[in-house]
Parts: structure tokens; C-alpha cells; sequence
């Protein structure tokens, strides 16, 4: 799996999703500058796995459950544009997980339990008990 995935949406708009430092968040893009950004959720690292560092990139008290996931596969991301409003619907294995537009730093994200300068609050957020917390 090769991040930062790219999805080139209409309109000049593109949705760019990177993974680093145990962190995944999302950028929107329009006409080659970053117009919106959003945290989408904390991953687990080998170095975490392996206890050789913690890394705490949104601070858990930040995170509703799970509070870090594996790194998903590029399949399991879509991105879904509406032109009306130009919000961005950014989904993991087929649930919204954040809400990006143009202007939005931040967005919003499911998996924000706290407003920040990472991510605000999702307002009525999916069920994240589908997703599995790693390691369990």
C-alpha cells in the first residue's frame, strides 16, 4: 500500500489522504492548492506494535473508541463529491468517517470525540463499533 492515495473528484477538486507518524488525514485540494484538510483517525506503526515508541499523533483523549485502527488497504477508501456544496464525504469500508469542503481547516470527522485543530466533531456520527481497535 502506497499513501498518499489520490481520488481526482469533478471540478478540479482532488481528495489526497496520506499516512504518517501514525496519524491518516485527508487534504482537499482545488486547482493544485490545499483548500480543506481533516484528521481522520490515529493508525497503529510497527514501532508501536513492537513497544518501541509511543505515538500518540491526536492525543486519545481526543479519539472516540477505537482509538487507533490498522492502516486500512487503498480499497477500502472512496470519496464521494457533491458539486452543489462542495463537500467531500470521505468513507471507510462504506461508512462516512469525515465531511471535508472548500474552506474546511478542519473538517469533520467520526472519529473525533473532542473539537480541535485537527478535526471538529461530527455531528450525529456513524456506529464505529464495526471497526475493529488495534491491537485489541
Amino acid at each position: 500500500m502506497d499513501y498518499p492515495l489520490k481520488f481526482d473528484l469533478d471540478g478540479g477538486f482532488e481528495l489526497v489522504i496520506e499516512a504518517t507518524n501514525g496519524c491518516v488525514h485527508a487534504y482537499c485540494y482545488h486547482s493544485g492548492s490545499i483548500e480543506g484538510d481533516v484528521w481522520l483517525f490515529n493508525y497503529v506503526t510497527d514501532l508501536e506494535v513492537q513497544g518501541d515508541v509511543e505515538i500518540k499523533p491526536n492525543p486519545d483523549t481526543n479519539c472516540r473508541e477505537p482509538k487507533r485502527l490498522q492502516l486500512p488497504e487503498e480499497g477500502e477508501f472512496r470519496a464521494f463529491f457533491n458539486p452543489a456544496n462542495r463537500r467531500i464525504g470521505v468513507y471507510l469500508r462504506g461508512t462516512l468517517i469525515a465531511v471535508i469542503w472548500d474552506g474546511a481547516k478542519p473538517g469533520k470527522s467520526a472519529f473525533a470525540a473532542v473539537s480541535s485543530g485537527w478535526a471538529h466533531v461530527m455531528e450525529n456520527p456513524p456506529d464505529l463499533t464495526t471497526f475493529q481497535s488495534y491491537p485489541s
